[in-house]
């Protein structure tokens, strides 16, 4: 089952942390449609895909399992998708080609959010969604 987890007042730049595992797809996909319903409305359905293209990814090439962690940094909403790396190295975005079968979801969340950025350190992958807050 999808571990959700709010975020302490001690850290309150993190508003959540989602565990997910192969099975946890749908649950994830709840979960990250309940943050970003509150913080970025009109591109719920844009998030949920992008995070879900990103699970899939660490469920198929990284460990079977991640977290995600969402952030708030006061002008963006960031939803940062870790796991253990199942022992390749960083992944590369790709625009992908006519005849491929699969290969085309970092390229569909980057282009899904503002910005993508991938960070690898020892074994743990980060691949990080950026969303523009709107000015209030």
């Amino acid at each position: 089952m999808c571990r959700v987890e709010h975020a302490t007042p001690e850290a309150a730049r993190e508003l959540a942390r989602i565990a997910f595992g192969g099975s946890d797809l749908h649950d994830l996909r709840a979960a990250v449609a309940a943050v970003a319903s509150e913080h970025t409305p009109e591109r719920v359905s844009d998030v949920v895909l992008a995070v879900h293209e990103l699970a899939v990814n660490s469920i198929v090439h990284g460990a079977g399992t991640g977290v995600v962690h969402v952030l708030h940094t006061g002008e963006e909403i960031v939803f940062d998708v870790r796991d253990a790396d199942g022992g390749g190295g960083a992944p590369v975005v790709r625009p992908p080609t006519l005849d491929a079968l699969g290969g085309r979801g970092l390229w569909l969340a980057q282009h899904l959010t503002d910005a993508l950025t991938i960070d690898r350190a020892g074994e743990l992958t980060s691949v990080k969604l950026h969303l523009r807050l709107k000015a209030s």
